[in-house]
């Protein structure tokens, strides 16, 4: 879909003349009409002109080759993967150490500033798991990080010939890995939330990891919620350790507070940064970490100058 100026600024708002071609007629225009009398609506109006700008297009379906270097299962929907999740490590080539577990998480932009890799192999190069948003097969991710043996990849946008989404890569192969995709509902493009399951050393436990890019061109709660909702169902079915991380959007104090009601129900705790150099959106971070089972030992977010969000580091014990 192609947002085309607008045509008039009345009471109701700016309306817009969208170019949105489909199958039964090539040359499909809609009205949209955005009200920026509320505040929060004129946040939104923002964040989707912004997304129109840098050229977000359409959900794909790559081949399951290109979706993960390791030979775990692969689940496309919630409930496959409810029904997926492994009850043991039966089977693992490996086994993650949780006294001393390290992760990354950044969102990068799709690698589009200067700097990225040089950054992303220093902030990688003694950790376990490394999270990543807007992470795009093309730039050969597992390639720039010499540190990672194994990689999960969940599709979202193609803008031209470029494949983004969420990345895990993991110092061992994931037990499983569910890919979800949410649709946002203006732009009609996908985001991505990867899960992966890993045998743990020492234990008959399981840690489980989501890697989230939330939606975010939304007037209310509706696409967030049921995203969020989606990934919940999981990871309630899992009873060990769990990491979730990610890019939330969460740039409302609504969406914050569903957010942190959701990780309570599944008694997860964010984790805090005394020296919080998390990007923010309206005065809000939108990038966490929630954990259970796990012990803080340290964190850290970083300013960099390599991409539009700051990276998150945390190291963990039992």
């Amino acid at each position: 879909q192609t947002l085309g100026p607008y045509t008039q600024v009345g009471p109701a708002g700016i309306v817009f003349d969208v170019f949105r071609p489909d199958q039964a007629d090539p040359m499909r225009h809609d009205l949209l009409i955005v009200s920026i009398r509320n505040p929060m609506h004129l946040r939104v109006v923002v964040l989707f002109l912004a997304a129109i700008v840098t050229g977000c297009a359409s959900l794909v379906s790559p081949q399951p080759s290109t979706l993960g270097s390791h030979s775990g299962a692969l689940f496309s929907d919630a409930a496959a993967c409810r029904d997926g999740l492994a009850s043991d490590a039966q089977g693992s080539s490996g086994e993650l150490d949780l006294l001393g577990l390290k992760i990354l998480n950044w969102n990068i932009k799709k690698g589009l500033q200067a700097g990225w890799q040089a950054d992303l192999a220093e902030l990688s190069r003694d950790k376990d798991l490394v999270l990543m948003q807007e992470a795009g097969l093309e730039e050969q991710l597992p390639e720039a990080n010499q540190f990672m043996q194994h990689w999960s990849f969940a599709p979202g946008y193609r803008s031209g010939s470029q494949l983004t989404g969420v990345m895990t890569l993991s110092s061992i192969a994931p037990l499983i890995q569910c890919n979800l995709v949410s649709m946002e509902p203006w732009l009609n493009t996908p985001k991505a939330t990867s899960i992966t399951q890993y045998a743990v050393k020492d234990s008959d436990e399981t840690l489980l990891v989501a890697n989230i890019h939330a939606v975010n061109f939304t007037m209310g709660l509706k696409a967030f919620r049921s995203q969020i909702e989606a990934m919940q169902s999981i990871l309630a079915m899992h009873s060990g350790p769990l990491i979730l991380s990610g890019d939330f959007n969460t740039w409302s104090s609504k969406r914050l507070r569903l957010l942190t009601e959701v990780t309570a129900e599944l008694a997860m705790q964010p984790i805090g940064f005394q020296d919080d150099q998390r990007t923010r959106t309206f005065n809000y971070a939108i990038d966490h970490i929630f954990v259970r089972g796990l012990n803080l030992v340290s964190a850290s977010a970083t300013a960099v100058q390599s991409s539009d969000h700051n990276p998150m580091t945390a190291e963990f014990s039992r």
